[in-house]
């Protein structure tokens, strides 16, 4: 038996195991019975992170190459997939952003002012109109047993609360220091 040692047909990467292959004794080279996989019968160098063992076009021996291939970030901290062998990767890194609001600025992640202000009127925006659909839904009840004559006084309170943290809730969205708000206080809720 001969070890071959199998590469990919296109960008001929060693693929990592070697083959066993049985040798006919007659001409000493591997066996016909199929066809052997695209291998050669030497071996790649032990290859080092970073790094990838290629079969030379002319099957003369191996060389290593720079290991470019997988996922990628590039500096809005998107990922990218990286398959061709020739690619620049060198305004990219293979290290994820810690969060969204970091950019790739000579190859390390900085924390970027715009997505952070961003990202907290993002999270403020979610925020107020949670806050409003609550108070939507809460006003609508307690706004039933009110025009009906059926709320209690505990519910009519409760409906001039709510009305009024709804007031107070749109407000911060015109307020010039938004999205850096106090909002309001919710009320206790009627309904579960």
């Amino acid at each position: 038996m001969q070890q071959l040692y199998p590469f990919t047909p296109n960008d001929r990467i060693y693929i990592g195991q070697p083959v066993p292959w049985p040798i006919d004794p007659v001409t000493g080279q591997p066996a016909e019975l199929s066809d052997p996989p695209q291998s050669a019968p030497d071996a790649p160098p032990t290859v080092p992170d970073g790094k990838l063992a290629r079969r030379l076009l002319d099957n003369s021996g191996w060389e290593l190459v720079p290991d470019v291939l997988g996922t990628w970030y590039g500096a809005d901290g998107q990922a990218v997939q990286i398959d061709d062998l020739g690619a620049d990767v060198s305004a990219l890194t293979r290290t994820p952003p810690p969060d969204a609001t970091y950019k790739l600025v000579n190859g390390k992640w900085q924390q970027c002012q715009d997505k952070v202000a961003a990202a907290k009127k993002t999270a403020m925006d979610a925020e107020v109109g949670a806050g409003m659909a609550e108070a939507a839904q809460q006003i609508a009840v307690l706004q039933d047993a009110v025009d009906l004559g059926m709320a209690t006084d505990a519910e009519a309170q409760a409906y001039t609360e709510w009305r009024r943290y709804r007031v107070l809730l749109s407000r911060v969205l015109s307020d010039p220091a938004y999205p850096d708000v106090t909002l309001p206080q919710q009320p206790e809720k009627v309904l579960p």
